[in-house]
């Protein structure tokens, strides 16, 4: 059996003690510990011990995000990014302007299926994609923020079980593809949950940790089970020391229309939990996003929304006209004349520039940009409001 005194792992608070390397190897022992305390016997001594774990390694989480944090506020330099979540889609081009479904060949009566695969190298990122489902769509991506902005919403249900109910319908709609598209839901989130992504370092590679969309497992349970095994929960609680649990739980279950059969349970990935916890991301205002019509708008505004929220130098942020057709997804023409082949390059800055115009009709956090150079050597300047301030909780419907 396992033992620990809990109270001798309290660190003291001191510039030697509470460094981030000590509360790294503090987790990493906890983490180890939870694996360990399977093997207890005692389901009542083992659930105990792992709910204190689980507790303490949130403290060292929470204290190992505030020392982060003002390490990298204590250093003169414009980026804060080194202690956000890196969300894939707001910094890699995935989603596709018409992406490409898998490709089926039959022979001898067998079946054979050949995955996607892409190599992508952007801003300095490099990794190998395998899309397993099929190329990622925009229909995907306003699944995965919907449930993203669910989960966040209700952080506190989250953490007290671990998930959090959706019906395909309800997914549909806060996604804005209507419900009569409810049954494309399933498609969307299996589509993210096959598509594997290494990263290429100097070092080797190596996959993300976890899915790279941090949706853990999605599961089914009867309406009337899930009511049942929730209202029993929640009547253990203390009305005033769990109120936005209970008024969360309320909402979930009131949102539950009476004839729903079945929901999904969708638990997220402890990756995410924790930089939730530690306040590190914030929820995406998809409602913006779903106001543009081309893929492209789209990419620049998750792009340049997500360096807003962390570039704060004066300087303009740069991007090369090559990068930004690859983040809108958009080819380069070649005009063919007397033999010769001519990159329409104008072409493609005049695309960039109607797509930059449109996101900045909407977006607040573009004070103005600028071209410099001239065909492949072109590059953006754009100049993006160093106090725009990350956007709060989706609102409640």
């Amino acid at each position: 059996m396992l033992k620990r005194n809990y109270n001798t792992m309290r660190p003291a608070f001191s510039n030697v003690i509470n460094t981030q390397e000590y509360l790294k190897n503090k987790i990493k022992e906890i983490d180890q510990e939870l694996i360990d305390i399977r093997n207890e016997k005692n389901p009542r001594l083992r659930a105990e011990i792992t709910q204190n774990l689980l507790s303490e390694r949130k403290k060292y989480l929470l204290r190992l995000a505030s020392v982060k944090e003002d390490n990298i506020k204590s250093i003169h330099h414009p980026y804060n990014r080194a202690y956000k979540e890196p969300f894939h889609f707001f910094k890699i081009p995935l989603i596709k302007r018409r992406p490409r479904s898998l490709i089926k060949k039959t022979i001898d009566g067998e079946t054979y299926v050949k995955e996607l695969t892409e190599y992508i190298n952007f801003q300095g990122i490099e990794l190998n994609v395998t899309y397993y489902g099929g190329e990622l769509g925009d229909p995907d991506r306003v699944v995965w923020f919907a449930v993203m902005n669910n989960g966040i919403r209700h952080l506190e249900f989250v953490k007290e079980f671990g998930w959090i109910p959706y019906s395909r319908t309800d997914i549909a709609r806060d996604a804005g593809l209507g419900e009569k598209r409810a049954s494309h839901v399933s498609k969307c989130l299996e589509k993210l949950r096959l598509t594997d992504v290494k990263f290429k370092t100097p070092f080797g590679g190596f996959a993300y940790k976890g899915a790279f969309h941090m949706i853990d497992t999605i599961q089914t349970i009867g309406a009337k089970d899930l009511r049942a095994r929730v209202k029993k929960i929640i009547e253990s609680k203390h009305p005033v020391a769990d109120k936005v649990l209970i008024e969360q739980a309320q909402e979930i279950l009131g949102g539950i229309k009476p004839r729903t059969p079945k929901l999904n349970l969708i638990s997220y990935h402890r990756n995410l939990m924790d930089a939730i916890i530690a306040n590190h991301i914030t929820t995406v205002d998809y409602w913006s996003v779903n106001k543009f019509s081309d893929v492209g708008e789209k990419n620049l505004y998750l792009y340049f929304y997500d360096i807003a929220q962390w570039y704060k130098s004066d300087t303009p942020k740069k991007i090369s006209l090559p990068e930004l057709m690859v983040l809108a997804d958009l080819k380069l023409h070649i005009r063919k004349a007397k033999g010769k082949e001519y990159p329409e390059w104008k072409r493609a800055k005049d695309q960039i520039e109607a797509f930059l115009k449109s996101v900045d009709s909407e977006a607040k956090f573009i004070l103005y940009w600028e071209w410099i150079g001239e065909k492949e050597n072109t590059w953006l300047h754009i100049y993006l409001n160093k106090d725009a301030r990350q956007i709060p909780a989706a609102p409640q419907r």
